[in-house]
Formats: structure tokens, sequence, C-alpha cells
């Protein structure tokens, strides 16, 4: 079964309030969107502190997403301007229902095959952000010089075409929200990671091709706060 963005009914949910519980959470943003005429289906939170601060929503159809992210994206919930937007595929309640309907008595079995596909591919999304986090410590520890290291140039000047684009010489006090506005248009955006001690940005894209059109889109040399900014290829 083919999960086009078209069929999607997930959204997306970022910036959060992290210090309300699960359960608060949940029913404020159920109640909050059916203050707004829409029917929250499931909502799926975490407990990893790395993920704290998101949620996953299910509606009843796309279209439904689409109406609800642009007339709450960015309004306030629990004290936080919240972030929304598409989630690049449903969530597996989602999936579980469409299956259901649509393979009757196979289902389960069509389930199961869906479930084990998608483990091994979040695997592999986990293994690249590590290797993410890899490189930003050894950004991160690098000592602050008036003369740049041989290797420090190869980490903010490479030249690889890959998935993950560097921003450099941003301002200490750049809001994470100003950046996310800047990239979350381009198509394939997954996540933007700030090393402010560094004064770098990680941005992440689901392919390659996206993070090189994204690339040719804003160009090498960017205004970002006032502040001449470099775009490239992080290195791989």
């Amino acid at each position: 079964m083919n999960h086009n963005q078209a069929q999607v009914r997930t959204l997306y949910i970022r910036n959060l309030n992290e210090k309300v519980s699960r359960n608060t959470l949940r029913t404020s943003l159920t109640q909050y969107f059916k203050s707004h005429g829409f029917e929250v289906q499931d909502i799926k939170t975490f407990t990893n502190i790395r993920l704290r601060g998101q949620a996953f929503v299910t509606l009843r159809n796309h279209s439904e997403c689409i109406r609800l992210m642009n007339m709450l994206n960015t309004s306030m919930l629990l004290g936080k301007p919240v972030q929304i937007q598409m989630s690049h595929s449903s969530s597996d309640y989602a999936v579980e229902q469409s299956f259901k309907a649509q393979f009757k008595n196979e289902w389960k079995s069509k389930f199961d095959e869906y479930q084990t596909k998608m483990k091994k591919i979040r695997l592999n999304k986990r293994q690249t952000f590590d290797g993410h986090k890899s490189l930003k410590r050894k950004l991160s520890a690098e000592q602050n010089g008036s003369e740049v290291s041989q290797k420090k140039h190869k980490i903010q000047s490479p030249n690889i075409a890959n998935k993950i684009l560097l921003l450099t010489n941003l301002s200490s006090s750049v809001a994470e929200s100003s950046l996310y506005k800047l990239f979350e248009k381009f198509k394939g955006f997954q996540n933007l990671s700030l090393v402010k001690i560094r004064h770098v940005g990680f941005v992440e894209f689901r392919s390659e091709i996206e993070s090189t059109e994204c690339l040719k889109a804003i160009g090498n040399s960017l205004k970002v706060d006032g502040c001449d900014c470099k775009l490239h290829y992080a290195k791989k």
C-alpha cells in the first residue's frame, strides 16, 4: 500500500510545552483542536527527553490536516507558539485503520509487513542521526582560536553533496524559530539543529536532491539576523 503525501492524515507538531505531563498534553491538544472544529483520532507523544515537546496527531483525512495547519500553525498553546506541519507519513494508527478497511481478513498480516518495513526505515534514520550527532560533538569540541585548522576548514567548507546542509557564522542569539521558517518552505525539510557555541546550524533534508534544490534556491551566502552567513553541504 503506497501512502503518498496526498493520503497522509497525520500532523507533526513541535515546540509544545515540555513541562506538562503527556496526559495533559494529549488532553490539551484534543480540546484545543476540537474547539476549532477538528476531531482528533489519535495522538502520539513521547517519554524520550530528545522527543519531548513533539507529537503526531491523526485527523479524519488529509484535507482536515491542511486546514488545521493553515489555521493554527504558530498559534499559542500552553504558553508556546506551536509549529505544525504535515508528517512525512501517516501514523501507525491511521495505517492500521486503512488496512482494516482495504484488506478485511488479511489486514493483520499486511499491517505486520508494513511495521517490519517501517522499523528498518526508522533504524536507518536513527543511524544517520547518530552520525550527525557525532559530527556536531567534534565541531563543538574544537577550541576557539584565530587560526582555522585544516580539519575545521573541511567541516565548515565541504563540497561533497549530501542531504545535510551546514549554515555558518550565525549570531549567538539567533532564534531557532526564524531559521525554521526560512527552511520549512523547502520540499523535504526534516530537521534543524543549532550548535550556538560554534555559531553553526545543521539543516537536514529527506534526500540529497532536496538539499541541493534548497542550496540552489538560497545560494551560498545569505543574511540571517544581520549576519553574513554561509550555506554549504555538511561533511559526510
